[in-house]
């Protein structure tokens, strides 16, 4: 069985890049507006990975405090990350740095 991520830009038809991401099962993928980034994240690990669409190698790993229940790309550079406790983190997307925490009451 092959691991992996495949980004295409789906209006051309063109494969963009295959991400090379060893065990790490997918769960959730989304580009950037700018289409040179995707972030993906999976529900059976607790990372969400950002990686350059030009060089398909990894550009930031974001630790989360649970698994993994979603990614979103934001305005901003920004994206979130949505955990299995509850925990909403948003970073910035072009460093990294933990930008806010939103807990659930």
């Amino acid at each position: 069985r092959e691991f992996g991520a495949t980004v295409w830009n789906a209006d051309r038809g063109q494969l963009l890049c295959r991400l090379d991401v060893g065990g790490f099962v997918v769960s959730f993928a989304e580009i950037f507006p700018d289409e040179n980034r995707v972030v993906i994240g999976s529900d059976m690990d607790s990372r969400a990975i950002v990686w350059s669409v030009a060089t398909c190698a990894p550009l930031l790993l974001l630790p989360c405090s649970d698994w993994l229940k979603g990614v979103a790309v934001l305005a901003g550079d920004r994206l979130a990350t949505l955990d299995s406790d509850g925990v909403a983190t948003i970073w910035s997307a072009a460093s990294g740095e933990l930008l806010h925490t939103l807990a659930r009451p």
